[in-house]
């Protein structure tokens, strides 16, 4: 991936212009950037909050290790999710969780694991895949929690906004 083309600024900016009732076009030639990563910016603001529109540097994503890895392709197939769905969710890279997909399909759960500690990890990893899931699941929830919490404040707002206006 190269450097990030804009700062968390600018894309909390476009948020809160389509967030406040403005549509992707009119945000588009507002901000003169195209549709496509606003609505990406949107979507992730709404899942993640500001967190959601942070850099998803290549650097960040080589910190995360197999066993994360593997956790996010085995939730994105047991939910039936798509790469992108499941980029936005934990965000992450659309181009690297199709990656990590085309190399779980290919090589199975030990695509994951270092060539030196395959065995010792794959072990451990078992032992703990429970654990990690029901983990991964609260962070999802957790997520969708304060997702939701969002949506129901905004429309709190707009019918106060409404109630406003039919009263004046």
């Amino acid at each position: 991936m190269g450097k990030e083309l804009y700062c968390k600024e600018i894309k909390l900016e476009a948020v809160q212009y389509v967030l406040s009732g403005h549509s992707y076009r009119q945000a588009s030639e507002k901000f003169k950037i195209s549709t496509t990563p606003i609505e990406k910016w949107v979507n992730a603001y709404k899942i993640h909050g500001e967190k959601g529109l942070e850099s998803r540097n290549t650097a960040r994503q080589k910190e995360l290790d197999g066993q994360f890895r593997l956790n996010v392709i085995k939730y994105k197939n047991k939910h039936g999710l798509s790469c992108t769905q499941t980029a936005s969710l934990f965000c992450l890279d659309v181009v690297t969780i199709s990656r990590w997909d085309k190399k779980y399909h290919e090589k199975g759960e030990d695509a994951f694991m270092s060539d030196k500690n395959n065995q010792k990890i794959s072990i451990k990893a078992k032992q703990k895949d429970n654990n990690s899931e029901s983990v991964l699941e609260n962070q999802i929830l957790a997520a969708e929690n304060r997702r939701l919490k969002m949506e129901n404040e905004y429309l709190k707002k707009l019918n106060a906004l409404i109630q406003e206006r039919e009263n004046s």
